[in-house]
Order: C-alpha cells, then sequence, then structure tokens
C-alpha cells in the first residue's frame, strides 16, 4: 500500500524522512542485493511503497500533486540518495528519465496507461537515446522509423541503455526524415513488442542494470507514438534539461559523503604524535572540499528553482552538471588521498563512491557537451548585447562584493573584446570554465566558502584572459584580490576548524 503524507512536507521534513527511509529500509535492501547487473525490483517496490515516486505528480495519477516542484524535489531527493548509496539514486532517476516526457508530452490516455504503474512500483521505465555510433552526437542517430499505414516500423540499435534489459516501458527515439537529421520522434516501447529485444551484457566499473535495445522490423501501432512527429528532439533534450541538475545533485550527495568520511578518517587516525586532522595539510583539503561542494549546491539550487519557476535552464542547468560533477569527483579524490591506503581497498566505502561518481560528467551530456552549451550561449548572449540575470550581492561583505563585481566586469569586458575568436570553439570551452567559476562565486551563500570561490574565480579569469590570447586589462582584478586581507588558505583552514570542532 502507497504511503502519503496529508499535508505537503517541507524540504527539512522531506529530507529528515528520507535519511531515515535509506538508513532503516532502502539499505538493507542494497546490502542484500547482489546481482548488480539486474534491476533490484524490491528497492523500486520499496521506494514506490513510501511514495516518492509520486511526489512531484498529478494527483489523478495517483501522485501527490506536487508538480509545481518537480525539479527542486528531484534535485532534495537524489541529493540524499546519493549520500547514502548510489544504487537507490541510480534505480529513482532511472523511473523519472524514463517517464518525464511522458508527463510532458504524453496523451490523456499515454498517461492513464503508464503514469500509475510509475507510482505502485509496478512498471519499469528506460529512456533509450544513446546508439553505438553515437552518444554526444543525437543528430548521429541511425535508428529510424518508417510509417507503414497505421503503423510504425523501427529498425535499429540502442546502447548504454539503463534499465535493459529489466525495464517493461522504453522511451525510444528514432530518425522519422530522410533529410533532416533534427526529424526524430519519440515512441512507447514494450517488452515484448515482436522485433524488439532487450539484452544486458554491459559490464560497469559501478554496475547497475544497463544494456542493448535491438529493432528488427519492429511494427507498433501509431497510438505509440510519444508527441507529434518530428518532436523527438524537445522530448528528448526536455527532459535531459530537467535531469542535468539532479545529477549534479546526486554527485554533491557522494561528496558529502565522502567528505564526512575523509572527516571522521582523519579526526580518529593517529599519526605523527596527533591526529591526521591536525595536520594543515589536511585542514586545508577540507576546507576546499567543503567549499566546492557548497559552489555545487547552489547552483543546483537555481538551476532546479528557475526551472520549477517556468524559465528555460539550457545554460543554468549545464553550469550546475558540469560544475557539480566535476566537483564531486575532485573531493572523493581527495577524500580517497586522506584515506591513504584504505582509500583504494576494494569494497571500502569511500572507493566504491570514486567508482559511483566516475560517470557523471559522462552520461545525459559529457563535461564536453556542457562546456560547448555554456560557451556557445554565453558567446550570442554578448553579440546580441544581452546580459545575465543579476544576482544580488548586497549581503555580502564589502571587500568580497567589490571582488565579485570586478570579476563580472571583467568577464564581460575579455568577451566583448574577443573578436573573431568568439565564435570559436576553443575559446567557448574557455568561456564556458570561466562561467562556471564566476556564477559558482556569485550563486554561493555568504560565508568563508564564498570566499574561496570567488579567490579561485579570479585565477580562473585571469588565467583563461591570458591563455586565450585576450588583452582585457586584469589589474582590478589583481587589485580586489588583493584588499581581502586572507588569501584562500586562510579561509579554508578557517572552513576545516569549523568541521572539525563540530
Amino acid at each position: 500500500m502507497l504511503k502519503t503524507t496529508p499535508t505537503p512536507e517541507t524540504d527539512a521534513e522531506l529530507r529528515e524522512r528520507v535519511d531515515r527511509l535509506c538508513a532503516e529500509r532502502f539499505m538493507p535492501i542494497v546490502n542484500g542485493w547482489k546481482d548488480h547487473g539486474r534491476t533490484c525490483r524490491p528497492l523500486i517496490e520499496a521506494i514506490a511503497e513510501e511514495g516518492l515516486f509520486g511526489l512531484t505528480l498529478p494527483a489523478e495519477y495517483g501522485g501527490a500533486g506536487r508538480v509545481e516542484r518537480y525539479s527542486a524535489i528531484l534535485c532534495l531527493l537524489r541529493e540524499r540518495f546519493g549520500y547514502h548509496d548510489a544504487l537507490i539514486d541510480t534505480q529513482f532517476a532511472i523511473q523519472g528519465l524514463g517517464t518525464n516526457a511522458i508527463l510532458r508530452m504524453g496523451t490523456d490516455d499515454q498517461r492513464d496507461r503508464y503514469l500509475p504503474g510509475l507510482v505502485e512500483g509496478k512498471t519499469l521505465f528506460s529512456f533509450a537515446l544513446t546508439e553505438p555510433h553515437s552518444g554526444s552526437d543525437v543528430l548521429g542517430m541511425r535508428t529510424r522509423a518508417r510509417r507503414d499505414g497505421d503503423d510504425w516500423v523501427l529498425n535499429g540499435s540502442k546502447m548504454f541503455i539503463s534499465g535493459a534489459p529489466d525495464s517493461d516501458v522504453y522511451i525510444t527515439f528514432a530518425r522519422t526524415g530522410d533529410d533532416d537529421k533534427r526529424s526524430v520522434t519519440a515512441f512507447l516501447m514494450e517488452t515484448g513488442m515482436p522485433g524488439f529485444t532487450a539484452r544486458g551484457g554491459i559490464a560497469l566499473q559501478a554496475p547497475h542494470a544497463i544494456g542493448y535495445l535491438d529493432f528488427d522490423e519492429c511494427r507498433i501501432p501509431d497510438s505509440q507514438r510519444l508527441g507529434e512527429v518530428g518532436q523527438g528532439l524537445r522530448a528528448a533534450l526536455g527532459t535531459l534539461e530537467i535531469f542535468r541538475p539532479s545529477v549534479g545533485s546526486a554527485t554533491l550527495g557522494m561528496a558529502r559523503r565522502a567528505l564526512d568520511l575523509a572527516l571522521a578518517f582523519s579526526t580518529s587516525r593517529e599519526a605523527f604524535g596527533g591526529h591526521l586532522s591536525d595536520l594543515d595539510g589536511i585542514r586545508l583539503k577540507l576546507g576546499i572540499m567543503a567549499a566546492m561542494v557548497e559552489g555545487g549546491a547552489a547552483l543546483v539550487d537555481r538551476a532546479a528553482n528557475l526551472r520549477d519557476s517556468g524559465q528555460s535552464t539550457i545554460v543554468e542547468g549545464a553550469v550546475s552538471k558540469a560544475f557539480a560533477t566535476e566537483s564531486a569527483v575532485e573531493v572523493i579524490y581527495q577524500s580517497q588521498q586522506i584515506h591513504g591506503g584504505r582509500g583504494v581497498i576494494v569494497g571500502e566505502e569511500i572507493e566504491m563512491i570514486s567508482r559511483a561518481v566516475r560517470p557523471t560528467t559522462i552520461y545525459e551530456g559529457a563535461s564536453e557537451v556542457q562546456r560547448s552549451i555554456i560557451g556557445r550561449a554565453e558567446a550570442k548572449r554578448v553579440k546580441a548585447g544581452g546580459a545575465r540575470p543579476a544576482i544580488a550581492l548586497n549581503t555580502a561583505p564589502a571587500d568580497l562584493r567589490a571582488l565579485l563585481e570586478v570579476l563580472r566586469t571583467t568577464y564581460e569586458s575579455w568577451i566583448g573584446a574577443a573578436g573573431e575568436a568568439i565564435d570559436t570553439p576553443a575559446f567557448h570551452v574557455r568561456l564556458a570554465e570561466t562561467a562556471m567559476a564566476v556564477e559558482a562565486a556569485e550563486t554561493c551563500p555568504a560565508g568563508h566558502a564564498r570566499y574561496i570561490l570567488a579567490l579561485s574565480a579570479a585565477r580562473v579569469l585571469s588565467g583563461n584572459i591570458a591563455r586565450t590570447g585576450g588583452t582585457t586589462d586584469c589589474a582590478p582584478v589583481t587589485r580586489a584580490v588583493r584588499a581581502i586581507e586572507r588569501g584562500e588558505d586562510a579561509f579554508a583552514l578557517a572552513i576545516a576548524e569549523q568541521l572539525i570542532d563540530g
């Protein structure tokens, strides 16, 4: 029986409930699950019974109706799932990826047929976009669907499909135009359809059910088409836009866990007549790790809230995913360093986290794709005379506010003076790196972490101006940095002291 809450929970209440459920109910299932190459149906059923799949779905499909906070709640759940175990997050996220387009673009009949199965945990869903010959290059898709009377006939294959071969329904994308590569249509493929085969066989370093789909003259009725003909990219890219910040959120959960593990190990490990945490070298790591997590969290929150307000978040989603996932990879690496030899023993928690976090900079748009999105969008904005949405800096101390303001001014001047370089992919990469660093500093709440992020952004900006042969004067940045009485290390040590003292 599905559990419901009589009134909407606050975020704090939901976070507390999810933490309790993970510890008391979900983790025992995870720890007892040995076939990591298959979908953990008992875990799916448990998540469903606790009402978590339906939190953001309309009441008419059995959900709790909190549709207006879809992105924010998605990120909250994935952050806590990622903190406790990557398998919980993976099983949860696959179902959302496989149903989001149904919620947004499905007919009433399709929503009635499929969404209750999601809420109840009885139907497993997957998102099938990637192919053996095209991953990030979506327009290189080779799977085709041709119209034959009232039916469609599909031929082709998919690869790296999470949930295969166990899912019941696969949102599948196929080319439906001969000349226009953007003419892609989405279809709802069900296991057992003649000519459709799902198979496993892909072994990942952090294993879960993942495999291939094959279509051989697979005939389906037009009622299985999702959305309008030729609107498949809208379905696919819209889903990815919504889910990219949540990937960042899941990795931040892993990073928070890694930070907690590093803190616990360093404060208990005796070394050099004291504890590891007494060493400034370790404290610097802990402080920087914490600042990186806070920067990523701020960007994820911004993207989720903007999306829930109805705004496009193509750029914000890309910024949040790239910054958060790459920060998490670095934080987890540093946690392994702090653990020393124990950090690389197979089966140690930090070692398992290091394997789980690695694919997150690749799937749902690799970091290189995110940089391209960000760089091209920023170049286009500046050429059109536009400005990024203003971020309130009035709560920042005067010295930090001055640095943030000069960072933004110098950044805009650099782009504006780029000339023909503004249209080159190499410049877009440096532009994206700088945009992520500056926006993390602008968005992060006040505190020592914001100082660290701002000082780091100053280095990134000045370095990339030099790397691209820019002529923009960086002296104002240098003066603003010098006006701050303490350096990054001092702020990192202060953060570490707060963490160690509790």
